[in-house]
């Protein structure tokens, strides 16, 4: 048994704008995302979870080799919270997360029930 994570791929341009990636004709191959991310825009409709231990190692490389593009890699994970957003460009990584945190309560924020 394993952990199951639904991908979602973005590539950018030098400008940080979208690529539609159905022009690039190195990405036409399918082979972005070594065969693992399932839902990269305009190529598949229809995102799935998979196992993909080492998407990150995967996308350094991939970056590596196209380094005039920004990937944009979506991550939800099966637990609940398990959101995040790496970027790779040029062998480089950034990830964000997305953090759940609960407001205190504030009584200020009360209003009257109808």
């Amino acid at each position: 048994m394993g952990y199951y994570t639904t991908y979602r791929l973005t590539v950018l341009n030098e400008n940080n704008e979208k690529v539609d990636v159905s022009e690039v004709d190195a990405f036409k191959e399918k082979e972005l995302c070594g065969g693992y991310c399932l839902s990269v825009e305009n190529l598949v409709d229809d995102p799935d979870s998979m196992q993909w231990y080492d998407h990150d190692g995967d996308m350094i490389a991939y970056s590596k080799k196209y380094p005039n593009f920004t990937f944009v890699l979506d991550g939800d994970g099966e637990k609940p919270g398990d959101n995040w957003r790496s970027f790779y460009r040029n062998g480089y990584i950034y990830e964000w997360k997305l953090k759940f945190e609960r407001p205190d309560f504030d009584a200020s924020q009360l209003v009257a029930a109808e």
